[in-house]
């Protein structure tokens, strides 16, 4: 075993260590230690139930998290048009997406992935024998990687991104550069990182510039797009100002410039909803309601706040708004995902953390995107919101002409499978 390989093995061993030592202290990490507790017995049952399994082709489409999962999605949709008797299954390695997919039955089979350790690993994938992987942008697993290249199966990296400093890129990368390797092919968001993977001497053949799916994924969700219960009822007419996935540095921001606003409402969709984080967000913003408490009929409040204590709205909430603004920007997160709001056309507000998102400055410098760095901005943005002055038009359509410039590359992507015969059994 070479040193590369040692250290990822001390790094799992430390990671798996860690986090049961975390479970005890976060409700995120107790998720992803208890949801991989009896894994094999789950993904055993969710196929179970998969009419025909054995006859059907499967595609597994695995992400991180639900942003991930978003740049997948579009595809899978695509798939299953294509091939109605498909089967997909969908992976996560974190809660936040699994348990979206799992309470919207997005998949007909959905779970976690074993860690890369875990002694199952190898009896998952012959559990699962998929006809076609997706691979979500990044979330690495040597292990995993190497045995479904060892089958044989086709592995597709979609909407991949690379930024100088990662591993792949240094000189103890070697690790790295051969997780790369075990791809069929990698489809990339831009050119400056189909560069990248050249300098290392990534075989050419295997590598396209597709562009971002999310494109693709926002504007469908734009075009099925559904009311949410209840907050037609709560604007009454007003105009508002949809702030989401938002982080306690976001909501003081916020606070300090509704105060000094009139007219405007507020929809506030925190990132985090449990009970504690929705709390301390109230006590920003004491004069708030809770959308559950909207719901449940108090209807009597004149709250100009309305705080989402769910999730899975967000992405129709956008359309609301006549102005968005995006968390993370100030915290060491940084910035969400943008694309959201500006598929319905408003312009785009967020904090200065978001190098490592290159849409937003993108977004940025087509004129729909618009980088903060105290709350007087927002209430500049505010008043042209309001009045919809010819500085708010422009950045709306802007932001709308931006996700529509950068849509297909979904039917790239089919058009590789298809060509290559992918989902089509001997």
């Amino acid at each position: 075993m070479h040193a590369g390989k040692l250290v990822y093995e001390f790094f799992l061993g430390a990671f798996g260590l860690g986090a049961k030592i975390g479970s005890l202290f976060s409700d995120k990490t107790r998720k992803w230690v208890e949801g991989r507790r009896n894994l094999m017995l789950h993904w055993q049952q969710e196929l179970a139930r998969v009419p025909n399994r054995s006859i059907r082709p499967l595609v597994w489409l695995h992400a991180s998290s639900l942003g991930e999962f978003e740049q997948v999605w579009p595809l899978a949709e695509a798939l299953r048009k294509a091939y109605p008797d498909m089967v997909i299954a969908v992976s996560f390695f974190s809660p936040s997406g699994y348990e979206v997919v799992r309470k919207k039955k997005l998949a007909d089979a959905c779970g976690y992935l074993p860690f890369d350790n875990d002694s199952t690993l190898s009896d998952f994938i012959t559990l699962l024998n998929p006809d076609l992987v997706l691979w979500a942008k990044y979330d690495f697993w040597y292990n995993t990687l190497k045995i479904i290249s060892k089958g044989d199966i086709p592995i597709l990296l979609v909407s991949a991104i690379f930024r100088e400093g990662q591993p792949f890129f240094r000189p103890w990368g070697a690790l790295h550069r051969q997780m790369l390797g075990y791809f069929t092919h990698i489809f990339v968001q831009d050119d400056i990182s189909c560069n990248l993977l050249k300098t290392i001497g990534l075989n050419v053949d295997i590598l396209s510039i597709s562009g971002d799916t999310r494109f693709d994924r926002v504007q469908s969700i734009a075009a099925n797009w559904q009311p949410v219960p209840g907050i037609d009822a709560w604007l009454s007419g007003a105009k508002a100002l949809v702030a989401g996935s938002t982080w306690p540095e976001d909501h003081r921001l916020l606070a300090e410039a509704m105060a000094g606003v009139a007219g405007m409402k507020l929809i506030l969709a925190p990132h985090e909803v449990g009970k504690e984080k929705v709390a301390a967000a109230r006590e920003i913003f004491p004069a708030s309601i809770m959308y559950s408490q909207w719901l449940a009929g108090d209807t009597t409040t004149d709250a100009r706040i309305l705080i989402m204590d769910n999730v899975g709205l967000l992405s129709r909430l956008y359309k609301y708004g006549q102005l968005a603004y995006v968390g993370g920007g100030f915290s060491k997160t940084g910035v969400h995902n943008v694309l959201e709001p500006a598929t319905y056309g408003i312009p785009v507000l967020f904090g200065p953390r978001h190098q490592k998102y290159r849409e937003v400055g993108q977004l940025m410098e087509a004129g729909g995107g618009v980088q903060l760095q105290h709350a007087p901005q927002i209430n500049d943005w505010i008043h042209h919101a309001s009045v919809a002055d010819d500085t708010w038009k422009a950045a709306a359509v802007a932001a709308k002409k931006f996700v529509q410039d950068n849509a297909g590359a979904t039917a790239m992507l089919m058009d590789y499978i298809q060509r290559n015969r992918l989902l089509t059994r001997p």
